[in-house]
């Protein structure tokens, strides 16, 4: 299975971030649920510290992933960074991507 680069998507500190992620065709999803699904976002690849992000699998049989970030991930962050979404048993990494990190500016 090849690894997807899924682009840059834009996260802001303090506020939540999600992301669905669809696999195979709307005509024939790709069923994905005989795996595990976890995400780490890290400020780069070689990086030892990790954010442990959500992955809803809950609609894996259909292709269907969402990766999710809370507030309080978000603005851990401190910087743009990298993630991938890796399915168990395997390991399997399906997808790949980066976040552009904006500093919030109202923090009431």
């Amino acid at each position: 299975m090849a690894v997807a680069d899924v682009g840059v998507f834009e996260v802001y500190a303090g506020d939540p971030w999600v992301q669905g992620f669809a696999f195979g065709t709307e005509a024939e999803p790709e069923d994905i649920s005989a795996y595990t699904w976890s995400c780490e976002w890290r400020q780069e690849a070689e990086a030892t510290a990790f954010i442990e992000l959500s992955v809803d699998d809950s609609d894996a049989a259909n292709g269907n992933l969402t990766v999710s970030a809370t507030a309080e991930q978000t603005r851990a962050m401190g910087r743009s960074g990298v993630f991938d979404v890796e399915g168990s048993p395997g390991p399997v990494t399906r997808l790949r991507g980066r976040t552009s990190w904006m500093q919030d500016v109202t923090r009431g």
